[in-house]
Parts: structure tokens; sequence; C-alpha cells
């Protein structure tokens, strides 16, 4: 009741508050004008990160002040959550900033270099990583870079993606709610009551950032959310007795982590080639490198576009690839992450057919003396694509109807059979499938 609570306190406030600050963006003249870059065609009032800041500020404040019963401790502990809400804070000025004057890029990562310092110094960070789930891998001093560009390269990444209406918004809702799940089975009630209410802060604000959006949500708000989704991601590694497996974030954060990887190769790349021009200039070169953090119109949602989705059908489709990601990612935690390195490289393979769909040819030294030269065949391309897609869904329904059929799907002598059995289900599900007989509406 408690955690259904704040999420409707979050969600009422954010959709009643998002009106009158957008109605406040447009008296004081800070909107979004269109451009040759972006995609909307009039004028739109930025700030919606306040509205979604100021709900969950609220929310907070009212778990925290009014809790349950006054002899009872608060729902939220600020003792946890506290830092968390710190370094957002910091970041959510950087981008109000932004939004209201634009600041140079090193501005923007200094301060955000701060928020992150906030986070690691109260003690989050990633102190030990487990590939699949299985043996732990201490990190020692390594401990502190890779939680620093984690958090930032995921902040960064979620500022990149706000490209199109509503993009960052659901992504962040579909990601908040699969980390709340998360969190709920290992335990951690206070990550997934934040979670809930950055999701009820968003389920709010997405009637009106929604195609045709009369609000964006601006760097104060992508910001925001980037940074809490990724020291969430990474706090509860702290306190828990199992290593962080490094599959979950992949899986969740797979779109964002996708797309700004894409915009550093490709931007790296047409720096290169800049480079290696003999008549280039030394200011040219600058130019090239620092276009690195320039916004332009190749991210992948821009992509589709191109290739012919509508505005809404670009949307809804990449909705729909992080929930089969998110999907993916919970079920590898209730299958105890069996079979996941077949499942990391399925989708990695997917993900590099993809790209290659949407014409990055930024992309195509991966091919240089590598065993990925022989995939651009198109034969290869469309049999290859066939078989993992079928490979995904016999081994989700398979293990999907494991873990529906069996109330106690816990006993090793269960697992040890349904995993011995796995591959020879998997070999007889190929067998039918290439008989003409496997066609016949009567064979399942």
């Amino acid at each position: 009741m408690t955690a259904i609570s704040l999420l409707l306190i979050a969600f009422g406030t954010a959709f009643t508050l998002t009106p009158c600050v957008r109605h406040l963006a447009r008296w004081i003249g800070i909107v979004d004008q269109p451009n040759p870059r972006k995609v909307h065609k009039t004028a739109t009032p930025l700030l919606g990160g306040v509205s979604v800041a100021m709900a969950i500020g609220c929310t907070v404040l009212v778990a925290c002040v009014f809790g349950p019963q006054p002899h009872l401790r608060p729902p939220l502990d600020l003792s946890i959550v506290g830092p968390i809400l710190m370094g957002a804070a910091v970041v959510f000025c950087t981008g109000l900033w932004d939004d209201v004057r634009p600041l140079p890029v090193w501005v923007k990562l200094l301060c955000q270099a701060v928020a992150a310092a906030v986070a690691i110094g109260y003690g989050i960070r990633v102190n030990h990583l487990s590939l699949f789930g299985g043996s732990s891998m201490e990190l020692g001093i390594w401990a502190i870079p890779v939680s620093f560009f984690w958090i930032l390269g995921i902040t960064n990444a979620f500022n990149l993606l706000d490209g199109l209406d509503g993009l960052v918004s659901g992504l962040a809702i579909i990601i908040a709610a699969a980390n709340a799940l998360f969190f709920f089975s290992l335990g951690d009630m206070q990550m997934m009551l934040l979670l809930l209410v950055l999701f009820g802060a968003l389920l709010g604000f997405l009637p009106y950032n929604f195609n045709p959006a009369t609000i964006f949500l601006g760097d104060s708000g992508s910001l925001v959310i980037g940074y809490i989704l990724s020291v969430t991601a990474i706090s509860s590694a702290q306190n828990s007795v199992t290593s962080l497996a490094v599959i979950i974030p992949l899986l969740l954060f797979g779109l964002p982590i996708v797309d700004t990887l894409l915009s550093m190769t490709r931007r790296l790349a047409a720096s290169v080639k800049l480079h290696r021009a003999s008549r280039a200039r030394l200011k040219d070169r600058i130019r090239c490198a620092s276009a690195m953090f320039e916004a332009d119109r190749r991210h992948i949602h821009h992509r589709l576009l191109a290739i012919g989705f509508s505005h809404r059908h670009a949307v809804l489709v990449l909705y729909g690839i992080a929930l089969a990601m998110a999907a993916l990612a919970m079920l590898s935690v209730l299958a105890q992450y069996r079979n996941a390195g077949m499942l990391l490289i399925a989708v990695g393979t997917a993900t590099y057919a993809g790209i290659r769909r949407l014409g990055y040819d930024e992309i195509e030294f991966l091919q240089t003396r590598t065993v990925l030269r022989w995939y651009e065949q198109t034969r290869v391309n469309r049999r290859l694509a066939r078989v993992l897609i079928h490979a995904m869904l016999v081994a989700l329904a398979y293990w999907g109807a494991f873990f529906l059929k069996y109330d106690n799907p816990g006993s090793n002598a269960l697992h040890t059979w349904y995993l011995h059995a796995f591959p020879i289900h998997l070999v007889m599900q190929f067998l039918l499938g290439a008989f003409p007989f496997s066609r016949s509406p009567y064979v399942t």
C-alpha cells in the first residue's frame, strides 16, 4: 500500500504541475525553436523536467515527513536515498541552466562529474561484478572509475536519446518498472520505492510529452532521469551480498547504450577520416573533434524516421524493443542466468543486424578481417535472423513454461533435468521446422 500510495502521489503531482510549468515556460519564453536538425515543427515549451523533478521531490518529502504512523520509520530513508537525490539536484540545476541559457559542453560534464562524485563519495559504487551471475570479480581500485564512467555514460545516453516526443520518458518508465521489480526480488525496498516514485512522476508527465508533445523534458529532465536510473542500477550492489550481474544492465539499458556507442563511433570515424586528409587544417580538426559532443540527426530514432516510420510508430517500435529487453533481463534473473551467454550473443547479433539495416556505414570497419564479413551476404542474413529469432522464442517459451508450471522451481534436481533437456528440445524444434509436415496446423 505504501508503494502504491507513493506512485499515485508522484503521478498526481506531475499530472497537475505539468500544465502550470508549460504555461510558465511559454510566458517567460523558454521554448525549443524548430530548426533543420530537430524534428518538431513548432516552438515547444521546455522545462518539463521541472514538473518531473518537483513531483519526485514532493513525493519524497511526503514519504519522509508524513510516514504511515508517527511512531513508525518513514518508508523512504534519507540516509540511503539522500545521496542519490543530492546528485540528482546537481544535474537538475545544470540541465535547467542549460535549458535557459546553453552551457559549454565542458561545464555540463564537470557538473555531472560532481554529481557522480557525490554518489560515489557516499559509497554507491560497484565493488564486485559477475558476468552472468556466477563467480564474482573484485574491482578493487577500479570500482571508482568504473562507477564514475557508468554514471556519466548513462546520464548522457538519456540526454542524447531525447530526440522524439515521449521517447525518453517512455523508455525510462519501462526501465524504472523493470528495475523496481528486480530490486523487489532482491529485497531492496528503498531503491524499489525511489524507482516507483520516478515511475509515477514520468507516467503523469507522459500524456503531455507523447506525440504531438506540448512540452519537452529538456536537459533538466533527461539528465535527472539518466542520473537516477544509473545510480539506482548500481546502488544495491553495494548493499547486497550478491554481485551485480553485468547482463542485467546491459539488457535493461541496451538501447541507450547502443545509441550512445553508435554516436561516438560514427563521430570518431568522421574525425579519423578528417585527420587522415592531408589538407585538413588544424581548426577543422579541432572542430571535428568537438563535434563528438554535438547533437545531430543520425541517432537510431532519426534513422527510423528516415526509412519511413511515422513519429509515433518509431517511438512505439523503440518502446517494444525496450520491453523485450526488459523481459529478457527479468527472465534471466528468474532462470538464475542459465544460458545467459547464448542470450547475450543472440541479442548482440540481432543488434548488429538491426544497425546495419538502419544504414550506419560508419561501422563497416567492424568487418575488416573479422568473422563478421560473411554476415553481409543477403541469404545468410535472412537465414541467420530467422534462426536467431526462432531460438530466442523457443528459449523464452521453454523457460517461461518451466516457471509457470512448477510452484518450487528452485529444486536443484529439477533445474538440472530441465537444463540438460533444453538442448534436446531446441534441436527437436529446429528439426520439426525443417520438414513440410511441421507447417500443418496440428503440429505445434
